[in-house]
């Protein structure tokens, strides 16, 4: 571990692009987006009893993104992206023309990370399309400068209902042997026992939110 993080931080602070501001946190955003995608194309191997990763004796599942896992990537995305339209805008300007015209490349990067987080043979996660699609939507819309209002909230939140909908049906379609949750959860929804995967989601989703002195806090 503590090779590795030698390993990035000297990448970041001593290449020509540690002149730049930016430059080192660009590095180790662009390191660690790349690791990432890179392991769940490959078949998820630093997820199995890695430290951000998944614990066999506890054997939730053994492939795909876990929690900790995907917000490292959608994070790293998100941020990369809204640098890159920073650097266009100083390079091209700032018209409005202009600025609206980059929310087809974001949803594009989107489009991207979201099939990395969801698709059943790569990161499979159910969680992460719901926390992707609206917060690349939402990013889309900043960069272009499109007035985010309540109405257009929940319009973003129905896409990214639509989009994990989509993928779970597909992942129903194939043969139940094959399925990840995504498939399984439809299958529930069809024979009555979704309720108890969705009351325990909440319950463990409250008990984050307000478990935590930092969220009386904040």
């Amino acid at each position: 571990v503590v090779a590795a993080a030698l390993a990035v931080t000297a990448l970041a602070v001593l290449g020509p692009w540690r002149r730049r501001r930016l430059g080192p946190a660009v590095v180790v955003l662009a390191v660690t987006l790349v690791t990432l995608a890179g392991d769940v194309l490959t078949g998820s191997r630093l997820e199995l009893d890695g430290l951000l990763g998944y614990d066999a004796i506890v054997a939730g599942r053994f492939t795909g993104y876990g929690n900790l896992t995907f917000g490292l990537l959608s994070v790293s995305a998100l941020l990369l992206t809204a640098g890159a339209a920073a650097a266009l805008v100083r390079r091209t300007g700032t018209g409005t023309g202009t600025r609206r015209s980059w929310l087809l490349p974001v949803l594009a990067a989107g489009a991207v990370c979201v099939v990395l987080i969801g698709a059943p043979p790569l990161g499979r996660d159910f969680g992460g399309v719901l926390a992707a699609v609206p917060g690349f939507l939402v990013l889309g819309m900043l960069l272009a400068r499109i007035r985010v209002t309540l109405g257009r909230l929940v319009v973003v939140l129905a896409a990214a209902v639509a989009v994990v909908g989509v993928v779970a049906v597909l992942d129903w379609l194939r043969p139940a042997a094959e399925r990840s949750h995504l498939g399984r959860f439809v299958a529930q929804l069809l024979d009555g026992q979704a309720w108890t995967v969705v009351s325990r989601k909440a319950e463990a989703n409250v008990a984050i939110l307000l478990g935590s002195p930092l969220a009386w806090m904040l």
